[in-house]
């Protein structure tokens, strides 16, 4: 009863996560307002949110067996509570996308974590455990917009935010009872290879925002030298990848067809559907901000 009670109390945190990633998508056009600042400044509150997670997503599992599932899962949400609460108190819009790279921290640690913890509860059916919780992260992302509407109409948009901090207390309460200490193994992180990662991932980034904003022949030469600059790292990530001792993605499993062919697809699902669906309320509306 108990190891399920705990898989329970995680994956609501789970939903939380989920529904605060994808709500942001409805509050957009009144952040953008309340703040009078550009499209292409403002869509960098959703830009670092998936930097920061994709890169600490590959990172903390790498952490939670030196460190132990519990202590990062906790660590974790401490930081997705801490950085909901700033975000919800952000008196500008740099604050704003600063404390989103807090949340976001948190945010892209609690899965990995989750699903170590979910191995460790469910062994002899860790596949269903683990299919569930992706489930249940996909489910977030759908009812996700519709509670942030909910919000944004009933209390404003940065109800989305602080609506976090409660809930995420509730679970954080129980979880430290209940959960028990797992104790860590030595093992080398690769932080090279994630400093590669994650400059090539900010570079692109960067760069396909400043197209947006790119008026002058300068600006152009910078975003072009941003997506070299990418690429580059790109190419040494992958180098140093194929030669480290504990590398933090092992490309050995992109020679398998089956893993290859779901990460493609989840790469063009994420970049039309996902983007669609956070920048389609700014267009399904009049809109009183500038590019």
């Amino acid at each position: 009863m108990v190891p399920v009670l705990i898989y329970i109390l995680c994956h609501l945190e789970v939903i939380l996560t989920a529904i605060s990633t994808y709500s942001i998508s409805v509050a957009f056009t009144d952040i953008t307002t309340a703040f009078n600042t550009s499209l292409v400044l403002s869509g960098r509150v959703i830009s670092i949110s998936q930097l920061v997670g994709i890169c600490t997503t590959v990172l903390v599992g790498n952490i939670c067996d030196i460190c132990g599932r519990k202590k990062v899962f906790l660590v974790c949400i401490g930081l997705f509570v801490m950085g909901s609460l700033l975000c919800s108190l952000a008196l500008n819009i740099y604050w704003l996308i600063f404390f989103r790279m807090i949340q976001s921290l948190g945010a892209g640690g609690i899965f990995p974590a989750i699903v170590g913890i979910s191995v460790d509860l469910f062994l002899r059916s860790r596949q269903r455990a683990i299919g569930f919780s992706i489930s249940l992260f996909i489910m977030g992302g759908i009812i996700g917009p519709s509670i942030g509407a909910w919000l944004l109409a009933s209390l404003g948009w940065r109800s989305i935010f602080w609506s976090n901090v409660p809930i995420g207390i509730l679970v954080v309460i129980p979880i430290i009872f209940l959960l028990r200490n797992d104790h860590g193994q030595p093992k080398h992180i690769d932080f090279k290879g994630t400093g590669y990662l994650t400059g090539a991932i900010l570079a692109v980034m960067i760069g396909l925002s400043q197209i947006g904003s790119g008026k002058t022949s300068l600006e152009w030469l910078i975003t072009g030298c941003l997506f070299i600059v990418g690429l580059v790292l790109a190419v040494i990530f992958i180098r140093h990848e194929f030669t480290a001792t504990d590398p933090i993605i092992d490309l050995e499993l992109l020679r398998h067809r089956q893993f290859a062919a779901s990460n493609y697809y989840n790469l063009i699902y994420g970049a039309t559907v996902f983007g669609i669906t956070w920048f389609i309320p700014m267009y399904a509306m009049p809109c009183p901000f500038t590019i």
